[in-house]
């Protein structure tokens, strides 16, 4: 049985989970059902129609059909969180159309062969003309990012450090245009940054700048790096990573404990990113989705569960990426062995930064560590004496010092070359997902 906890974990923001509580009563639904496959509902909303809330529960994935673009909705919030405190108030009864109708096409989707389009099993000599003609936009693209780039180390740093959200949002269109999203995405991280006057951004704007001079001139030269540097390169400029090369694999078998979770709007998208940990193999995994306005996520997964499963890893400097070949019904998860100080974790991140130049984030385990403050800052502060800095909203900052009491605990963490952020901790035997900002 799913908790409040997991369920609240599952809200792609507070404001999300706030008003799904709001809705968690059972005088707010005309109807509620279930079945072993599914729960649903009809949600009284400000319109005569009420809302079609959704879920599987094979892996809580949610559908309704309110406007929003928040996945899962306030609404599936309030079916699940309803059924968690009051499971007797879902009849079990056959589902209605609308219900059993989507669980068909979901099930039907993971009988394609996955990434495998009709249009290229139909026409693959028109698949690759289309895969020629973005090499070609993607060529052109490049230069001209060069040229901007050349532009950007003539005049100095100094004249682009103030340039508002607008000026890289801009930018970002035209590499959308030249369909190099992965490297609009990096200007588009660049525009949250740009805050006028202040000098906060600098070391985030360099390393993005530098990044994108990198792919820059290694995309002429690709055919000519090691194989494992292309697969990085064509990622980071953002060309699909092939989900068919990725299923061949055997794969890696473990129970994966789901840690952290984020959401954003990137180029009318919502992307979300599952940060997972394996508990016997003791490697981590990054599976992330897009979703398109008006549809549904086909995977769902709480932070705070584990799940039993095959994974199977993305090509590329460092593995990390990659996606589910297999897996059961997610399950509370189970406390167990974590190694590794913060000293340990720092050395570890920083040979993972060194090994891949283009690498996000890096996920680590720090055991023997308190949240604390340092240069009016707060830090995270291991029992051997080292600290990092901590990025963290307040709202997390205090629910950590409120789980933790200030006392050394177990974190999972996203470290950053500039400052960690807490995707979890835990403490005694229960795993806490923090809301990653």
């Amino acid at each position: 049985m799913i908790t409040e906890q997991q369920i609240r974990a599952l809200a792609p923001d507070d404001a999300s989970a706030k008003a799904g509580a709001s809705l968690a009563r059972k005088e707010n639904w005309v109807e509620l059902g279930m079945h072993p496959d599914a729960l649903w509902g009809l949600c009284k909303g400000s319109g005569q129609n009420p809302y079609q809330t959704q879920v599987d529960l094979s892996d809580l994935a949610a559908k309704c059909s309110c406007p929003s673009r928040k996945f899962p909705c306030k609404h599936s919030i309030g079916l699940l969180l309803l059924y968690a405190a009051s499971p007797a108030a879902f009849p079990q009864k056959p589902a209605p159309e609308w219900v059993a109708g989507w669980l068909s096409t979901r099930k039907e989707a993971t009988k394609t062969p996955a990434g495998e389009s009709a249009a290229r099993q139909k026409a693959p000599d028109a698949a690759a003309k289309r895969a020629d003609a973005r090499i070609q936009k993607v060529s052109s693209g490049i230069e001209a990012l060069k040229l901007w780039l050349a532009d950007v180390g003539r005049e100095g740093l100094v004249s682009y450090r103030d340039k508002p959200p607008a000026y890289w949002q801009d930018q970002a269109r035209r590499m959308v245009d030249a369909q190099c999203p992965g490297l609009a995405a990096r200007f588009l991280d660049i525009a949250s940054l740009a805050t006028p006057g202040i000098d906060s951004g600098d070391d985030a704007l360099i390393r993005h700048l530098a990044a994108m001079a990198l792919l820059a001139e290694s995309w002429p030269r690709l055919s000519s790096l090691p194989e494992a540097m292309q697969h990085e390169v064509r990622t980071q400029i953002g060309f699909p990573q092939s989900k068919e090369l990725a299923l061949t694999q055997e794969g890696l078998a473990d129970s994966w404990l789901i840690l952290a979770k984020t959401a954003r709007i990137e180029q009318k998208l919502m992307v979300e990113r599952y940060w997972l940990y394996g508990k016997s193999s003791g490697q981590f995994g990054l599976f992330i989705q897009y979703i398109a306005p008006g549809q549904a996520e086909t995977v769902r997964l709480a932070p705070g569960t584990e799940v039993r499963g095959t994974w199977v890893y993305y090509p590329g400097l460092v593995q990390l990426r990659g996606l589910f070949k297999e897996m059961a019904v997610p399950q509370t998860a189970q406390k167990t062995s974590m190694k590794g100080s913060l000293e340990e974790a720092v050395q570890s991140a920083s040979r993972i930064l060194s090994a891949n130049p283009f690498a996000g984030p890096v996920p680590v385990w720090v055991t023997a560590t308190c949240l604390g403050w340092q240069d009016g800052q707060p830090a995270l502060m291991g029992a051997d004496g080292v600290w990092v800095p901590a990025h963290l909203s307040e709202d997390a900052r205090w629910k950590v010092l409120a789980l933790t009491g200030g006392g050394y605990c177990d974190f999972f963490c996203l470290a950053n070359p500039d400052a960690w952020e807490i995707g979890g901790v835990w403490v005694e035997n229960t795993y806490y997902p923090i809301l990653i900002p």
